[in-house]
């Protein structure tokens, strides 16, 4: 079985629809069948090595798609939004998972990363580009020497460590950028100017349905938590 038995869309936190999953696992007891018959455990690890390549290149095809349908969306003059139709056609469930996935090739397209490192960037998985593109899309300014740091780093903890530090730096003056304050206050940052925009109640985050509206509203928003 080679890589093109394999038909895998790399979600980055939605479930994979239950009919590709189970094609997907007749076909991993087939390439089982055929490994146990033969007596060759090669076979299915080879199969594996395949199913691990598919995967981070259905990611970027993904990404690439859903820029693609996104920024031409009106062209279609399709009743609806390209998130209704997302969660029909792909069971992307969030809003904020079509915008990662935007976000993620606009990021590998639009010239911010410098041709040094752009291959080594493309080479690592989702979850360790999702976090590099909220930089460019809350408008941060990312040095040749964070981009070298991301492409070498060896795991998402490293990645999003890195994107934590540039965070804690300002954005760019003519990019308007949300924080949300350890006491719970919105500030809205634009051209160099601060202001108070609202608030959310932080305080209780132990109650679960607060927690939960507190990071759907950070994640589908781009705020920026201290």
């Amino acid at each position: 079985m080679n890589s093109d038995d394999f038909e895998v869309l790399a979600l980055i936190d939605q479930s994979v629809p239950i009919k590709m999953e189970q094609s997907l696992f007749d076909r991993i007891d087939l390439v089982l069948a055929q490994s146990l018959k033969e007596k060759d455990p090669s076979i299915a690890l080879s199969a594996g090595k395949n199913l691990l390549g598919v995967i981070r290149l259905g990611g970027l095809g993904l990404a690439k798609l859903l820029h693609g349908v996104y920024t031409r969306w009106n062209d279609y003059e399709y009743s609806g939004t390209v998130y209704e139709l997302a969660e029909e056609e792909l069971g992307i469930l969030a809003k904020a998972t079509v915008n990662r996935y935007v976000a993620v090739w606009d990021m590998l397209t639009g010239g911010y990363i410098p041709k040094d490192v752009i291959e080594y960037i493309k080479a690592k998985p989702m979850r360790q580009l999702v976090p590099m593109a909220s930089l460019i899309s809350q408008g941060f300014n990312v040095l040749m020497t964070d981009w070298l740091r991301m492409a070498h780093a060896i795991d998402i903890g490293e990645v999003a460590e890195i994107v934590r530090e540039i965070k804690g730096k300002s954005p760019k003056k003519q990019t308007l950028t949300i924080f949300l304050e350890d006491d719970g206050t919105l500030q809205a940052w634009y051209n160099s100017q601060t202001k108070n925009i609202g608030y959310l109640d932080i305080k209780n985050e132990n109650n679960e349905i607060v927690a939960k509206s507190i990071e759907r509203i950070i994640d589908n928003s781009g705020i920026i938590r201290r």
